[in-house]
């Protein structure tokens, strides 16, 4: 550094000549009561050693750099394969009656003919049929509506529906909308019709909008039935990832029968849980 009063300048690198006074290299461990008088940090005046490292021990170090398994002798292992970790990323399509579109979920207002006059209607986009392209409505009045898309879902683009201008057509142009609200990615539909009444809602005086019926083609499905086997599924439509959650109940009629038999489902239900654990914990961590 550089003193203005004494303008006395310190090169802090060439302050100790570490190539000169290294020490050789050693095969030993380091022993300060045997090393010699240390250098002198000169800033903070701490004492150190400087010493070679042997060509030996640099290839020792260079040889354990390398990927290599543990001899057979050790107690350490790789661990097991995970066979939960997927492969294939590809997701089950959604039934095509009732699939994705860029405008599921979102509410917009419709401006419709009503006589004379043109109003606008609020509403939220349920239901997307690809095989028509049509979308269905679900209006303030809880009324439902399919309407045809007069463009194609590729052509609508994130950036087109962000836009404050965007303003699209529906039934061959007969019908103007304009979006309200774009769902984001997981979100369900958002019953946001623009009025009045929302505030009210949001300070708890009015009743919120009252959602539509769930669709069948999302709710569960019963694809096993037997008097062993019921099995139900329902695709994941929020978090659109490849795994699976699996749930099992068991019933047994004779479960509570007697304290003993309570005792014995108890201890069973630990002992599958115990068991499972391992299991269930590979699966976890692929999450």
């Amino acid at each position: 550094y550089e003193d203005d009063e004494s303008s006395l300048k310190v090169d802090y690198y060439n302050s100790f000549r570490l190539s000169e006074d290294c020490l050789p290299p050693s095969e030993d461990f380091f022993d300060p009561t045997k090393a010699g008088p240390p250098h002198i940090e000169p800033i903070f005046g701490t004492p150190f050693w400087c010493q070679q490292i042997s060509k030996s021990q640099l290839e020792l170090w260079a040889k354990y750099a390398n990927p290599q398994l543990p001899p057979t002798d050790s107690m350490l292992s790789l661990p097991q394969r995970n066979e939960f970790i997927p492969a294939n990323f590809d997701l089950k399509p959604l039934p095509p009656s009732d699939c994705d579109h860029a405008l599921l979920n979102c509410s917009i207002k419709l401006q419709i003919s009503v006589g004379k006059r043109k109003q606008w209607f609020p509403a939220t986009v349920t239901r997307y049929n690809s095989i028509k392209n049509q979308i269905l409505c679900h209006y303030e009045d809880e009324h439902e509506r399919w309407h045809q898309l007069d463009v194609k879902s590729s052509e609508l683009s994130h950036s087109q529906l962000t836009s404050s201008e965007f303003e699209g057509t529906l039934d061959n142009k007969m019908i103007k909308y304009r979006i309200v609200s774009l769902a984001m990615e997981g979100e369900k539909a958002a019953m946001k019709f623009g009025d009045e009444s929302d505030f009210d809602v949001d300070l708890g005086k009015a009743f919120p909008a009252i959602p539509p019926a769930a669709s069948p083609s999302r709710l569960p499905k019963l694809i096993h039935n037997t008097n062993v086997l019921k099995f139900w599924h329902l695709q994941d439509r929020i978090f659109k990832r490849p795994i699976a959650d699996l749930r099992l109940s068991l019933k047994c009629m004779e479960a509570n029968k007697s304290a003993l038999h309570s005792a014995c489902a108890d201890l069973l239900v630990n002992i599958v849980s115990d068991h499972l654990t391992e299991t269930a914990y590979m699966a976890s961590v692929c999450e």
